[in-house]
């Protein structure tokens, strides 16, 4: 900043025209985030006639300031072994400006200014209550940890390690830590509600629009559906598959002693109801 002092008339240099002086340009940005996968989910809700637990678990995805904007993954049923697999893209345009690192959108009084930042929830999908927050994941796009390459080497420490500027890099991929929320009890679960797999790609929107792609596994650009496990789907939905996954291949040995059990007390019981009447038809034809 420089402030120039002139006295008019005096000055025996001629004075300078008057320079007008905008704010910095705001450039248009897209940011696409696929979601691939997820590991070490936690689980909320214990199967029937059995210790294991499972979360119904989807992703849900905004920027700073664009909440109205959010996106969601689909949803991933029965979540056994803590794995769940979307392979689902989010895009997101926003107007950042280089010099101030601020991302503006249009509020109601004026023009907000907020940080380059991507929020990422798990969420656990119910059907008759709201949904529950599982875990949560804050990313600066200006400083952007980087991303494990396994997802066994994804901590809760990794959001000190090295970081990259993505309006730089333009794309970052890996493994990041969804810390777990407060709601959720799970004093095994080391601080994280699951690890999120992702493929960030951030580009001017003059080349997005070039190279389009589609929301969600839509078209340009289609993304292949996952190859889920058979478990993979709504109790509610198909309830007698229900009862083959979670019930007869997880206890059909006990099931089946259960049954010989119950048609042996049943012999048993008949025996000994058509016994008498038989010892008496016996002494009588004697």
């Amino acid at each position: 900043m420089w402030v120039d002092v002139l006295v008019l008339g005096r000055s025996l240099l001629p004075v300078p025209p008057t320079l007008a002086l905008h704010p910095p340009a705001a450039a248009l940005w897209e940011l696409r985030v696929v979601v691939v996968e997820a590991a070490g989910v936690v689980g909320t809700e214990r199967l029937l006639l059995g210790k294991d637990k499972t979360s119904d678990v989807y992703v849900r995805g905004w920027m700073s300031g664009m909440e109205s904007d959010s996106q969601s993954t689909d949803v991933h049923f029965a979540c056994l072994s803590g794995a769940a697999m979307w392979s689902w893209r989010m895009v997101f345009r926003f107007q950042h400006v280089w010099s101030e690192n601020r991302v503006l959108v249009e509020e109601g009084r004026g023009v907000g200014r907020h940080p380059p930042r991507l929020h990422l929830a798990l969420m656990d999908y119910d059907t008759f209550t709201s949904d529950d927050l599982l875990g949560t994941l804050s990313l600066d796009l200006s400083r952007l940890p980087r991303g494990a390459a396994f997802a066994s080497n994804c901590t809760a420490k990794d959001a000190a390690g090295p970081t990259v500027n993505l309006f730089l890099a333009r794309h970052a991929a890996g493994w990041w830590p969804a810390l777990l929320a407060p709601s959720v009890a799970k004093p095994r679960a080391k601080g994280l509600g699951g690890k999120l797999r992702l493929e960030l790609t951030l580009t001017p929107a003059a080349v997005a629009d070039r190279n389009p792609a589609g929301r969600g596994r839509e078209g340009p650009q289609a993304l292949p559906k996952p190859q889920r496990p058979v478990e993979a789907f709504s109790m509610l939905r198909h309830p007698l598959m229900g009862v083959y996954h979670f019930v007869w291949r997880r206890h059909r040995r006990t099931l089946l002693l259960a049954v010989v059990v119950v048609l042996l007390v049943l012999f048993v019981l008949v025996a000994v109801y058509s016994l008498p009447g038989l010892l008496v038809k016996k002494i009588i034809n004697a």
